[in-house]
């Protein structure tokens, strides 16, 4: 019988984002990023392709968890989470382990959505949101007041963000 060997997780983890440029004033959280290694066959160019691609992914994860926050702030999930600092800020300020995917969508989703029940209508505010913003509608009256604030910053912070 073949002995466990663990995988080796060989990517790269850093919190350096070469393709994305940040605005001074960014108010959305940041992932440490996790560039798979080099193949072997691969240009230069197509390495930068496959960079740039992983760097956005982890961009919109950090979007989609500050979106997560203003709609578990407007929700008032920080009057009963467990971290204090939310409870004392009145806000959602906290955040999951970028490992821990006790709950989907993982780190994306603040530590006071515990459960489907907490989960689920943040994610629909989010869809409703979203969608609303590709059809050119801020309701602000439909959706969360914070939530179309956040999502304002988002259009305006993609219009211009990546380089090279």
């Amino acid at each position: 019988m073949p002995e466990y060997a663990p995988i080796v997780d060989r990517r790269e983890v850093t919190d350096r984002y070469d393709f994305i440029i940040f605005p001074p004033d960014d108010p959305f959280p940041r992932f440490k990023v996790r560039h798979p290694p080099r193949l072997p066959n691969q240009t230069d160019a197509q390495d930068a392709v496959s960079r740039r691609s992983t760097e956005r992914h982890y961009r919109v994860f950090g979007i989609y968890l500050g979106l997560s926050q203003a709609a578990a702030t407007d929700r008032g999930y920080f009057r009963h989470c467990a971290v204090a600092a939310c409870r004392r800020a009145q806000k959602c300020v906290s955040r999951r382990d970028e490992e821990d995917w006790s709950i989907f969508p993982g780190p994306a989703m603040p530590p006071c959505c515990d459960t489907l029940e907490r989960t689920e209508p943040l994610r629909q505010l989010i869809r409703d949101v979203t969608a609303d913003f590709r059809a050119g509608v801020f309701d602000s009256r439909r959706n969360a007041p914070r939530l179309v604030e956040a999502g304002q910053r988002v259009n305006i912070i993609f219009r211009g963000e990546e380089r090279g």
